[in-house]
């Protein structure tokens, strides 16, 4: 856990109550064309809102290689997005 208002949930946090996940990648336009870079950033501009309202916030920014740049990616190439 990163960030929080709660750290280390267990199991029993999360039931009974409805849990929303927020995943950026599939919430933020990833094409690069026409007006998608446009709702891309309005999409990026909007993370904090969504972050303001979370109980948890949970970064999933496993170490793996860009299948294009050939770069090394994990947590710290994640925080130099400076998304949030």
């Amino acid at each position: 856990m990163v960030f929080g208002r709660a750290s280390k949930p267990s199991s029993k946090d999360f039931t009974g109550t409805s849990l929303y996940i927020w995943y950026d990648f599939f919430s933020c336009p990833q094409d690069m064309h026409g007006e998608a870079p446009l709702h891309r950033r309005q999409a990026i501009n909007s993370i904090v809102s969504y972050i303001s309202q979370c109980k948890y916030f949970v970064i999933l920014c496993p170490a793996l290689t860009h299948v294009d740049l050939h770069q090394e990616l994990g947590q710290e190439t994640w925080a130099e997005r400076g998304w949030c």
